[in-house]
């Protein structure tokens, strides 16, 4: 399989993109050693032939998996797990995933490959890829350049990886290992709770809370001011809980009535009666105004005041990091 070989595919669907120029039309440029390339070459016409969108299913998963190795497989199966489990838990959330073609750097994918160049290093390969994507009713083409990295497995070449070299305003970036591996340590997350079933006993909790610090402090014209509740909710893998997170801010519970103080419950999958809770700022500092869930811990975002800020409004970011392992103590009910 020469290295100029050309594969092809007139069946891809459309999507915004910037439009790159393809300068000087695709190369031809010969390597030495020809496994490899024979690989990624055949890869590419089953990859064009199964015009597949996200993560691989079925058969097409199949297919796909007889050219990648125990690494790259093992990620994308990771990624179909939590994909799964986030679409069970949170119906409508992003996944973290593009729903577009996640071997090549334009989401919409490529019409056509040529093999440009090929280098071997020990047991580790690099094939370089032109990739063009055009239609009918566009007449300039869209160009660019992915890398597929290659390890050999006993007597077999197979692909490790794919670095995606576009650099499209809208499309993958980096590398695709990486992104499906991230989805294992990162989380999601959003503003709004992400389990909305949950959400009325979370706010009766918050109310009772604010109940008990009346009593407590005798103001019993402290309120909570609803418009800064902020929320967080992770899920970490397919087999762990979600737990929720969320601050909230109680005004009027010393003298003057100006004062406020911001509280951080974290909320165990599933419980929404004995939160772990704890005062993180109050009127003689800066309230946090995000927060996420970071692995094992929760992260709170916040500014500060720096010199030139007016009083209404800081500049400077700040984080606190709050392991979930760390022990807080619960609000007194």
């Amino acid at each position: 399989m020469p290295l100029n070989t050309i594969f092809s595919s007139r069946a891809r669907r459309v999507s915004a993109l910037a439009v790159l120029l393809c300068a000087g039309g695709i190369g031809n440029a010969q390597a030495a050693g020809d496994k490899p390339q024979q690989v990624v070459g055949r890869f590419l016409q089953m990859h064009l032939k199964q015009k597949t969108d996200g993560l691989p299913t079925g058969s097409a998963a199949a297919e796909h998996d007889a050219f990648l190795s125990a690494p790259l497989r093992q990620a994308l199966a990771s990624a179909q797990s939590y994909e799964t489990e986030v679409q069970r838990r949170f119906p409508g959330q992003p996944t973290g995933l593009p729903e577009g073609d996640l071997f090549s750097s334009a989401l919409q994918g490529a019409t056509e490959y040529t093999l440009e160049s090929e280098k071997i290093v020990g047991d580790r390969a690099v094939v370089t890829v032109n990739a063009t994507y055009s239609t009918a009713d566009k007449p300039a083409p869209i160009c660019w350049q992915d890398r597929f990295e290659l390890i050999r497995d006993n007597a077999s070449w197979r692909i490790d990886d794919v670095r995606y070299g576009g650099g499209f305003d809208v499309g993958n970036t980096g590398d695709l290992k990486q992104n499906l591996l991230a989805l294992k340590t990162e989380t999601l997350w959003t503003q709004a709770l992400c389990d909305q079933a949950s959400a009325p006993a979370i706010g009766h909790w918050i109310e009772q809370f604010v109940d008990d610090q009346r009593a407590r402090t005798g103001h019993r014209t402290a309120t909570e001011d609803s418009s800064a509740r902020v929320a967080a909710c992770a899920l970490q893998s397919a087999n762990a809980s979600a737990p929720q997170a969320m601050l909230f801010v109680v005004k009027g519970l010393q003298a003057g009535g100006n004062d406020w103080q911001q509280y951080l419950a974290i909320f165990s999958d599933g419980d929404t009666q004995s939160p772990r809770a704890m005062k993180v700022a109050d009127s003689n500092g800066t309230r946090f105004a995000g927060l996420r869930f970071d692995g094992n811990a929760v992260t709170l975002i916040g500014k500060h005041a720096q010199a030139g800020d007016p009083p209404c409004c800081p500049t400077q970011e700040f984080t606190r990091r709050i392991p979930l392992a760390q022990e807080v103590k619960h609000a007194s009910r």
